[in-house]
C-alpha cells in the first residue's frame, strides 16, 4: 500500500484528501525527500484519542505527519468547514498554522528545523547541523537541505506560489480559533 493511500484512509469520512497534499506526498516519495521536523505518515484515531482523552474530536482532525517528538500535524475542519492545517505538540501545545494546505507546503519551503515550534516572525536558521546532536539525524538533515531547493522548484513550477522570507506571511499568529476548540474538546469531554 502506498503512503498517499494509508494517510487518505486514516483521515475520517469528513475530511477530504486535498489534492495538494497528495500531489506532495507523490513527489516527495519519488525523489526520496523527508523534511527535518515533519514526517509524512498515516495517522489513526488512536492518535487523536491519546491526545484528547477520547473518541470526540476524531471527525475533525486528519493527520498528515508526525514531528521527531510525536507531535502531529493535521487538516482541522474548522466551524465554518474550512480544512486548515494545524499542529498539535506534545507536550500539549497547538497552534494554527496556515488556511490551506498549499499555504503549508509554501510554509515548509521556507526552510524552518520544526515548523510546529518555530518563531516565524525570524527567517530559518542557515544551518540545522548545530541543532543535531545524533549523526544519522545530521546527515538526515544535510539531505533535507539539499533536497529544499529542489522542492522550491517543484512547489513554484507545479501551483505558480512564491515562497516567502518569513512564515508570519502565512501564519496568523493572533488566530486561536484552534486552540479555543482544543479548549472546548477538552471541557466538554473532561480531559
Amino acid at each position: 500500500m502506498s503512503l498517499k493511500r494509508d494517510i487518505a484512509d486514516g483521515f475520517p469520512p469528513s475530511i477530504d484528501f486535498p489534492d495538494e497534499l497528495a500531489a506532495f506526498v507523490d513527489w516527495s516519495e519519488a525523489n526520496n525527500f523527508s523534511l527535518w521536523g515533519v514526517e509524512l505518515q498515516a495517522g489513526s484515531r488512536d492518535d487523536i484519542e491519546a491526545w484528547f482523552g477520547h473518541i470526540f474530536a476524531n471527525s475533525r482532525l486528519g493527520i498528515f505527519a508526525t514531528g521527531p517528538d510525536g507531535s502531529l500535524y493535521a487538516i482541522w475542519k474548522d466551524a465554518e468547514l474550512e480544512q486548515r492545517v494545524v499542529f498539535l505538540g506534545s507536550e500539549g501545545e497547538v497552534r494554527n498554522l496556515t488556511s490551506n494546505v498549499l499555504d503549508f507546503l509554501r510554509l515548509l519551503a521556507i526552510g524552518y528545523g520544526e515548523v510546529g515550534y518555530a518563531d516565524l516572525s525570524e527567517p530559518p536558521e542557515d544551518d540545522f547541523v548545530d541543532m543535531i546532536d545524533d549523526e544519522e539525524d545530521e546527515e538526515f538533515e544535510r539531505n533535507t537541505n539539499e533536497a529544499l531547493p529542489e522542492f522550491r522548484v517543484w512547489l513554484q513550477k507545479t501551483y505558480g506560489v512564491q515562497i516567502p522570507q518569513t512564515g508570519d506571511e502565512l501564519v496568523d499568529p493572533e488566530d486561536k480559533s484552534f486552540a479555543e476548540w482544543v479548549e472546548r474538546m477538552q471541557l466538554l469531554h473532561g480531559k
